[in-house]
């Protein structure tokens, strides 16, 4: 190490950029090893909508190596089965699993996730390590540029302008799918995005009804469907939308409503909560490291839902 850069030059010696799951489990690891971490993250509050769905039993070793499993089972259900089903309710395939023998909590093979609600517990998980990770909220990071020693970021404060340079031996790009770090690295996001656009419509479950706590994938060639139990009394589906159909065709609840009374749900067993729309991408970064910066979670790869 030069004389430019000793240690005392760092700021921290890693820069997390994206403090969502990805980000605030890779914190935690850090921490937990007693490495010290400045994390920027442009939002304030926790995104509201579920975005990730599942977690399996690798990433339940994780929540348990770090401590945090005993709350994060207080937010997730064990995924009980996959089948795939007509709209006539003819049941095609049904996949149980076996147990997990990663050791697991009840050796559950996957967990059926909230993340607004895990999101909390995982950031209490960081809260542990005051001394290890700094957290700065409302930052958006806008440049990195890396030597032969460590790597600066530019950030800005979203609320007040204010720029600042930061310097760590290592960054992780945990900055999701439009990822600034990967733009900024000049790498490719190699794959394809589909054509068709889906909606995704959550809803707060108000009654049960039979088979709700399976993942289910409605196999029609015109409009196939993901159905997804998730907790807290919480459900989503996830619908293509048909050649001609426009998002203005399903701008508010009484249009939305169709589509779920097709797959026999009515409202009187749910209450729309929110919806969107988005297109499947199967993409993967050219490259997941490049030299002192890697590319971490929906930064690097993305997929559609289709079991993965």
């Amino acid at each position: 190490m030069t004389a430019e850069h000793t240690e005392t030059a760092f700021d921290a010696e890693v820069i997390i950029i994206g403090y969502g799951p990805s980000g605030v489990v890779a914190a935690n690891t850090l921490a937990s090893y007693d490495h010290n971490v400045i994390a920027f993250e442009r939002d304030v509050d926790i995104y509201p909508r579920a975005r990730a769905v599942t977690v399996n039993d690798w990433t339940m070793r994780i929540f348990q190596e770090l401590g945090l499993d005993e709350e994060v089972l207080k937010v997730v259900d064990p995924q009980r089965a996959l089948r795939w089903v007509t709209y006539d309710g003819t049941e095609l395939m049904r996949v149980s699993f076996t147990p997990s023998t990663l050791g697991t909590v009840e050796g559950t093979r996957f967990y059926n996730v909230y993340q607004p609600a895990l999101e909390p517990v995982l950031r209490a998980g960081g809260d542990r390590f005051a001394d290890q990770i700094d957290v700065r909220y409302g930052w958006e990071v806008t440049a990195v540029t890396q030597d032969d020693e460590g790597a600066t970021v530019t950030a800005q404060s979203v609320s007040t302008g204010k720029v600042g340079t930061f310097r760590a031996k290592y960054v992780l790009g945990c900055d999701g799918g439009s990822s600034v770090v990967r733009r900024q690295l000049n790498l490719r996001l190699l794959g394809d995005t589909h054509d068709v656009l889906w909606i995704v419509i959550d809803c707060r479950v108000k009654r049960w009804w039979p088979d709700r706590d399976y993942l289910t994938f409605w196999s029609d060639d015109r409009r196939p469907v993901v159905d997804i139990p998730l907790p807290l009394g919480n459900h989503r589906w996830e619908i293509p939308l048909r050649a001609g159909e426009t998002e203005a065709d399903f701008d508010t609840q009484e249009k939305i409503w169709p589509l779920l009374s097709d797959l026999g749900v009515t409202e009187d067993d749910v209450d729309i909560h929110q919806h969107a729309f988005y297109r499947h991408h199967e993409r993967m970064a050219e490259r997941w490291r490049q030299d002192r910066v890697f590319l971490v979670g929906d930064a690097a790869h993305l997929m559609p839902p289709w079991a993965g």
